[in-house]
């Protein structure tokens, strides 16, 4: 099995992609397929049958408007609800504040903690996020429990909502 990547892809609907990646996925010789809207490409699992000219035919047979479409009201959605779960995060940790839960200094190294992902989140970029977290070492204010709570918030998102990130 080997990849083949296409890049320069805009999506401006995720039914046009699903689409276009239920016919490749219906080519022989395509084993997967899923657009990575981080990088607009279409990265396509082959077998070692697959020509690279065979992508390029089907892809150059697409309509332009089917294929180089823009996933600009996607990623809006995708930060809108990035910002709303960072509100809901710092409520939630100054409700603990509050409640004697949590110490300032606590919160505060908890926040430091999930800078960069919150940076990603907050801009639609929830898979980054998630590959963030993964990297974030737990100590003692930001626990393995906050972290697995982290990690199952954001995987369901992208489960739940990143239409164009499925097979």
């Amino acid at each position: 099995m080997s990849q083949f990547i296409k890049s320069g892809i805009k999506v401006k609907a995720p039914n046009h992609m699903d689409k276009f990646l239920k016919e490749l996925n219906e080519l022989s010789g395509v084993l997967s397929s899923f657009y990575r809207g981080s990088t607009d490409s279409i990265i396509v699992e082959i077998n070692e049958m697959w020509d690279e000219s065979n992508f390029n035919t089907f892809f150059d047979n697409y309509d332009d408007t089917d294929i180089y479409l823009d996933a600009y009201d996607e990623y809006l959605k995708h930060e809108a609800n990035g910002i709303e779960e960072f509100r809901k995060l710092r409520a939630d940790s100054v409700a603990k504040i509050a409640m004697g839960q949590r110490t300032v200094a606590d919160a505060i190294e908890i926040e430091s903690k999930l800078e960069k992902v919150k940076a990603a989140v907050i801009t639609g970029d929830w898979g980054t996020g998630l590959e963030k977290l993964n990297l974030v070492e737990v100590n003692s204010a930001f626990t393995q429990e906050i972290k697995d709570e982290l990690i199952l918030k954001i995987q369901t998102y992208i489960n739940d909502e990143y239409v164009l990130l499925r097979p």
